[in-house]
């Protein structure tokens, strides 16, 4: 399992301010940005409801898919603690992937990752299940080693009775006013390596979890 966290704001911004920042990005470093498309399937008790208790933990199953078609599953645990954002992920075969998302669990009590578990205890337990899609279509830009700015042009959730990662049929909901673009700056808070190790006994996400 893999680790990362840092600091976040964030806000909503015009297309055309965000197309003038973009632009003047571009110019700067036109090599600093990545483009995606990211999915996410949030898991919530068997009420439909989603906490946003910062002391609470969120999960998801997500699908990310960069520009070259690359693909990357995963597992991710999101939880804020003093403004701080926590992330925890672990990378999943897509037969995993749709195992969950088909209700077949049984085997994640003994897979290899400690998130994975940790997913099955709250499946099992507190009755978490699969809820909704959102879909975002991002750009990240890396401002500087430590930080970056993440853009959503597009965030939409997909509703309909077998959405799923890989389907692409639903009714789909816009998140974002038309003119509007969603915009977060994040910047990496460093734990010294020795008391990471010692407290998740983890190694550092690469960004191809951090920044999605």
């Amino acid at each position: 399992m893999k680790y990362m966290s840092y600091y976040e704001e964030n806000g909503r911004i015009t297309k055309n301010d965000y197309r003038r920042i973009e632009k003047t990005l571009q110019e700067e470093a036109p090599d600093k940005f990545e483009r995606m498309l990211l999915r996410k399937m949030e898991f919530v008790n068997v009420e439909g409801y989603i906490s946003r208790d910062e002391e609470l933990p969120c999960y998801y199953l997500c699908r990310k898919t960069k520009e070259n078609h690359e693909e990357f599953l995963y597992l991710e645990k999101k939880n804020v603690q003093n403004g701080v954002v926590y992330k925890y992920c672990c990378t999943l075969t897509r037969e995993e992937c749709q195992a969950v998302m088909d209700g077949n669990i049984v085997w994640m009590q003994e897979h290899e990752h400690p998130l994975v578990r940790d997913l099955y205890r709250q499946m099992t337990i507190n009755g978490l299940e699969l809820g909704g899609l959102k879909e975002y279509e991002r750009k990240v830009y890396q401002s500087k080693k430590d930080s970056r700015i993440v853009f959503d042009e597009r965030i939409q959730r997909i509703i309909g009775k077998h959405v799923t990662l890989f389907e692409e049929e639903g009714m789909r909901v816009d998140c974002l006013f038309g003119h509007q673009v969603h915009i977060s700056y994040r910047r990496d808070k460093t734990i010294p390596r020795m008391i990471a190790n010692m407290v998740q006994n983890q190694e550092q996400v690469s960004e191809d979890f951090a920044f999605a």
